[in-house]
C-alpha cells in the first residue's frame, strides 16, 4: 500500500457551516489516508482546528497571506505522502474515494481519474482523459486526486483563476500515466446558492474561462 494525504483549507467565516459536514464523509471513507493537513488562517477564525473528532490525528499548518492556489498549494506541500487528495471544506468525501488509489500506484499511475456527485441536483460528472473537448469541459472534475512528485514536476499556474483546468492540459501535454477508477470521490457543492469561485453568481467566471480556452488553442487543442 502507498501513502495518501487528505488536505483541506479553511478561510473566511461563511465556510465554517460546512466543517460538520466535511469531518463525515472523512469518518465514513473505506481507505482512510495516512495523513490529514488541516491548512488554517492565523487565530483559526473558523474554529478548523478545534473541529478534529476525537482519535483523529491531524497535521495543522498556518496559511500564507497569498492567492487561494497558492494556499492549497503551500498545505499540500506539507505533505508526507506519495500520494494526496484535496477536498474543498464545502465538498463532501464518498466512502469509496480512495479505494483506487493503492492499485493506481501500484500500476506505476500519478493522477486518478474518477467521477464526483454534484450536489444541487445528483448530476454524476464522469472523469476521463479524452482532451477532444478540453475548451469547453474539464477532464476530470474538479481538482484530481494525484501523487506530490507530479504536482511539482507539473507544476501550477497560479495566474489563472482555473488551475486545475490548466493543471490538467500541462499533465497530458507532459504524458503523464493515468488510473481510469470506477470510484465516485465527492458530493462537490456548486454553490449555486452562493458566490464561490466556481459559482455562476461569480461576476468575472466568463472572462477566466476564456483564458483557459485560449491557453488550450495555444497548446495543440
Amino acid at each position: 500500500m502507498t501513502t495518501i494525504s487528505l488536505v483541506t483549507c479553511c478561510w473566511g467565516l461563511d465556510y465554517a457551516e460546512f466543517i460538520p459536514r466535511w469531518w463525515s464523509g472523512v469518518l465514513k471513507l473505506n481507505r482512510k489516508p495516512d495523513e490529514i493537513i488541516l491548512g488554517i488562517d492565523p487565530g483559526d477564525p473558523t474554529g478548523l482546528s478545534r473541529s478534529i473528532p476525537e482519535g483523529i490525528k491531524v497535521k495543522i499548518v498556518e496559511l500564507p497571506d497569498e492567492i487561494a492556489s497558492k494556499k492549497w498549494e503551500f498545505a499540500a506541500l506539507q505533505s508526507g505522502s506519495k500520494w494526496w487528495v484535496y477536498l474543498p471544506i464545502d465538498d463532501e468525501l464518498l466512502p469509496e474515494a480512495l479505494d483506487e488509489v493503492d492499485q493506481a500506484d501500484y500500476e506505476g499511475a500519478e493522477i486518478l481519474v474518477d467521477s464526483i456527485v454534484v450536489r444541487h441536483n445528483n448530476y454524476l460528472a464522469r472523469g476521463h482523459w479524452d482532451f477532444t473537448n478540453v475548451v469547453n469541459e474539464l477532464p476530470i472534475p474538479g481538482v484530481p486526486i494525484m501523487t506530490i512528485e507530479v504536482m511539482k514536476r507539473i507544476g501550477l499556474k497560479h495566474e489563472f483563476m482555473f488551475g486545475d483546468w490548466i493543471f490538467q492540459i500541462d499533465a497530458k501535454k507532459a504524458g503523464v500515466k493515468v488510473h481510469h477508477a470506477n470510484t465516485r470521490r465527492m458530493i462537490w457543492d456548486s454553490g449555486v446558492d452562493r458566490k464561490t469561485l466556481s459559482s455562476d453568481l461569480n461576476g468575472y467566471k466568463h472572462e477566466e474561462l476564456e483564458k483557459v480556452k485560449s491557453y488550450a488553442r495555444a497548446n495543440g487543442f
